[in-house]
């Protein structure tokens, strides 16, 4: 087999590879002694036989640490979510003005998890039953994981490869999506079958979000993740496609063509990632489990959007709570 035949991520040169692979034989194969070192004399089909074993072990190596980075990041981005991080201030801001501004997650260590959670059962019933008081909410669930989705988008790789134009018009179309995705995995991963929150709330337990429509926003939505089992390597790769989503709209040729690279990188990675841990048919089955959330996913953000509306429309009617900027332009 051609070693130049062998795919690997498209900003990678075999020729480099190969050298480096060469000069770090002893700590990447410890196998090999000296004796076994190839030389420019030697026949060069041996030597082709030991790039074709090494560069697979090099694209595995690569790719555990894109995996491996991705988990780093969702791991901050849980600290600061089951922490007294509230970014109140940015629920009436705009998305580019957080896109401006430096990211939290290099400060997550500095927030700890409120000791009043998870909430008593008696206040939480309260809460359900009453209306809540007037004015900004304390706490926003929905406008907290939306700022940590663009918190999140603003440390991947690709994303300062885009114009801020293409940044505004992705992360728009879609946050929602990805938002939905986050508070799905953590009541999956919590054996919960309805939406939670890390402070014990349970969204569907309040007086307005009952009905066929509740049930599809708060219930519904995460049936897809329990179906296949998702892992959390699995959920970290989906969650970077949604970010990397090509079909978003009013992207420029050029961010359409960075993001339909990207999403075909993450997306072997994926499949790669799938086929080592079960096997080349089983592995490539479940990708296409996973993909297809994709779509799921786009359906739940047009069933939240409609939740959204019927919010508003009580939020004018029966309170006094101000509109908050970041759901009205994630929901639009």
């Amino acid at each position: 087999m051609n070693p130049a035949a062998i795919k690997l991520p498209d900003n990678v040169d075999i020729d480099t590879v190969m050298g480096h692979v060469e000069r770090h034989r002893k700590r990447i194969l410890p196998s090999f002694d000296d004796s076994e070192v190839i030389t420019d004399s030697q026949d060069s089909k041996t030597s082709l036989t030991i790039s074709n074993k090494l560069t697979p072990i090099f694209n595995q190596s690569r790719q555990s640490q894109e995996i491996d980075f991705l988990l780093f990041l969702e791991l901050k981005v849980q600290k600061l979510r089951e922490s007294n991080y509230n970014p109140s201030p940015l629920y009436f801001s705009k998305i580019e003005e957080i896109l401006q501004r430096k990211t939290e997650l290099r400060n997550s260590d500095r927030y700890i998890k409120p000791p009043t959670w998870p909430i008593e059962k008696e206040n939480l019933e309260l809460m359900y039953s009453t209306h809540p008081p007037p004015g900004p909410p304390k706490r926003m669930w929905l406008a907290i994981d939306a700022i940590l989705c663009i918190e999140m988008a603003k440390t991947l790789p690709f994303f300062d490869k885009l114009e801020t134009f293409d940044q505004l018009s992705l992360l728009k179309h879609v946050t929602l999506m990805n938002t939905i995705l986050t508070q799905c995995y953590y009541s999956y991963v919590n054996h919960s079958d309805i939406i939670i929150l890390p402070d014990g709330l349970t969204p569907i337990k309040f007086l307005m979000n009952g009905g066929k429509l509740g049930y599809d926003v708060y219930c519904r939505s995460i049936e897809p993740l329990k179906r296949i089992n998702i892992t959390k390597e699995e959920y970290v790769l989906l969650k970077t496609l949604v970010f990397c989503y090509p079909a978003a709209k009013d992207i420029s040729d050029k961010g359409r063509k960075i993001l339909e690279k990207e999403f075909e990188r993450y997306s072997k990675i994926l499949l790669n990632h799938m086929q080592a841990q079960l096997g080349g048919a089983p592995g490539a089955v479940k990708y296409g489990q996973v993909i297809a959330i994709l779509e799921a996913l786009t359906h739940f953000s047009e069933k939240k959007k409609e939740h959204h509306i019927m919010m508003n429309m009580h939020r004018i009617t029966h309170t006094q709570h101000p509109e908050l900027s970041i759901l009205e332009e994630v929901h639009n």
